[in-house]
């Protein structure tokens, strides 16, 4: 099959996805905690099989501990989802924020450029995000993962559609695979 083929077939895929987490946010922050967990899980595994590679008993050290928190942090998230929920839209609302002020402050090194606007308005809109989940929190925490996830779902579905259509090209003009 060919490659703009897959990535087609990968960007249906997560538009339907994304439309889905925004029909139902709920289950699509549960999914979202899900993909963290795992994520979790993963890191921490290969962290752990680091250790056997590592030089340096500082540096076996730092990957066990990092390998044993991020093992951790997954079957946490599996294990109790709902409270995954709650300080993922946590830290999610505390990181636009901090974000938002970071931008913020760069903003005012690009005074005279159009790139100050930019940066202000993106710092306002990630302070006023987070400010947003924080008013209403918890309650917010059960459909903001979901719908953040579906929003990326469907930005990265029309990327990949749109890769498709340029590699097709791309396969027709050099007669690819």
């Amino acid at each position: 099959m060919k490659r703009s083929t897959w990535w087609m077939i990968g960007g249906l895929l997560s538009l339907i996805g994304g439309v889905l987490a925004l029909l139902n946010p709920f289950a699509g922050s549960l999914a979202a905690v899900a993909l963290a967990g795992w994520a979790f899980l993963i890191l921490g595994l290969l962290q752990i099989i680091a250790v056997f590679t590592a030089h340096g008993a500082g540096s076996k050290i730092w990957f066990g501990l990092l390998g044993l928190v991020s093992t951790y942090l997954g079957i946490s998230l599996f294990s109790n989802p709902l409270a995954g929920v709650l300080t993922l839209a946590l830290a999610v609302a505390l990181l636009l924020i901090i974000s938002g002020v970071t931008r913020l402050i760069a903003s005012f090194e690009f005074r005279g450029t159009t790139a100050f606007w930019l940066l202000l308005l993106s710092s306002a809109i990630s302070i006023l995000l987070g400010c947003m989940i924080l008013s209403d929190y918890p309650m917010s925490a059960m459909s903001i993962l979901g719908i953040l996830l579906g929003v990326e779902l469907i930005f990265s579905g029309i990327s990949l559609i749109s890769l498709s259509g340029f590699a097709k090209r791309v396969e027709g003009a050099v007669g690819g695979r």
